[in-house]
């Protein structure tokens, strides 16, 4: 792998095919899969040989090995899988030799590589730039030291949260392997730990965000949504709307920056000859050690019917003028959810706004319901 690390071909997929007699394995030619070409190979390796020198590369090239669909335009990488995307990983890695020992089986499962390790804890800081948790002790090491072994870093999943289970561990990203001696790693039990199979995982760029989605709103009834304005708290006194975001009307939903001290957002309701509304919403970011929000909901009730056109009676409600009249003073309590209930021609509406989980995504979803009306499956989350 060192003496392909330097080798260059014309299609990605050539730099695993033009391996595989040297390795003496055989796959199936598949172009246009791209980088996933090099991963095939070293599973195809892992099935025949029992090497740990396979792992023992190092992240000193750019994500974009990685392939362009796995690079987003934000968000930090947290970890990598323990397959490398491309023999350039090996290029340090020329005197690596395996121990001559083999201890139990490993091999490719859908929780990850399947292996036992010696793990020992890495006990430094953690910051933005050092999320591993420990080092997995491999069994190889430099041809020229036989009394050391190699370890590389591993971050645990669980503490990363992107997974539940104790014995799910991914690649620290952007570490170097390290060489430890095999006197002190031969003291560690083994155990069976799962390892993240390739590819980088980010992290989630809703993070740094709050987002409200609208799921449920009298559709049934004929009610209408039909346009939403939010802005951050505390809101810009203006005549304009300069200060102000448009609703993402393909998702239904708003977002803002944890960073803020909250949100106001105005959404406007109607029915077709009857009552329209707009509904006031208010977020904001308490200073405590949670950093807990707090949330409001009011109504206002614009127009008695709307016994216009729809496109006129729009152009009366000025959603900015009303967010900048409804100024709310701070809440002192931080609500998981919120409901205020309005009567709506011959029911009564439930206007409730509660935090969820969402395809493990924490969000605040925003139903209106509504007596004797049986609620609708709900439509599918936002996801950009």
């Amino acid at each position: 792998m060192s003496w392909a690390s330097e080798r260059k071909t014309t299609r990605t997929e050539d730099i695993a095919y033009c391996l595989m007699g040297i390795f003496n394995v055989s796959m199936p030619l598949l172009y246009g899969e791209g980088q996933r070409a090099f991963i095939r190979l070293q599973e195809e390796i892992m099935r025949s040989r029992y090497d740990h020198s396979l792992f023992a590369w190092n992240h000193h090239f750019p994500n974009t090995l990685f392939g362009s669909s796995n690079t987003p335009g934000k968000g930090v990488i947290l970890g990598v899988g323990v397959l490398a995307p491309h023999p350039v990983a090996f290029n340090s890695s020329v005197d690596i030799t395996p121990h001559n020992m083999k201890r139990m089986p490993y091999a490719m499962t859908n929780r990850g590589l399947q292996v036992h390790l010696r793990l020992r804890e890495h006990n430094l800081p953690k910051d933005n730039h050092n999320n591993h948790t420990h080092w997995a002790i491999l069994e190889c090491g430099h041809q020229n030291n036989l009394g050391t072994a190699i370890a590389i870093p591993l971050a645990q999943m669980s503490a990363l949260g992107m997974s539940e289970s104790e014995d799910s561990f991914c690649r620290a990203a952007d570490r170097d392997f390290i060489e430890v001696k095999y006197s002190e790693a031969a003291s560690l039990g083994s155990q069976k730990i799962y390892l993240f199979g390739a590819e980088p995982l980010w992290s989630r760029v809703s993070y740094s965000f709050h987002r409200c989605w609208l799921r449920e709103y009298g559709q049934e009834l004929g009610l209408k949504f039909h346009k939403a304005l939010y802005c951050e708290y505390p809101i810009k006194i203006k005549d304009d709307d300069n200060a102000s975001h448009t609703w993402n009307y393909k998702n239904k939903s708003m977002t803002w920056d944890k960073g803020s001290r909250g949100a106001l957002a105005a959404l406007y309701f109607s029915k077709k000859d009857g009552p329209a509304f707009v509904l006031l919403l208010t977020f904001i970011h308490l200073w405590n050690p949670k950093r807990q929000v707090g949330i409001d909901i009011h109504i206002k009730q614009v127009r008695d019917n709307m016994n216009e056109p729809v496109a006129a009676a729009l152009g009366k409600v000025r959603l900015h003028q009303i967010l900048v009249e409804h100024i709310p003073s701070e809440h002192g309590h931080a609500l998981s959810e919120a409901i205020t209930t309005f009567s709506f021609e011959n029911r009564v509406m439930t206007a409730r706004i509660k935090e969820e989980l969402i395809f493990d995504d924490n969000m605040f979803v925003l139903d209106l319901l509504f007596s004797g009306v049986k609620r609708r499956n709900s439509e599918v989350a936002p996801q950009d």
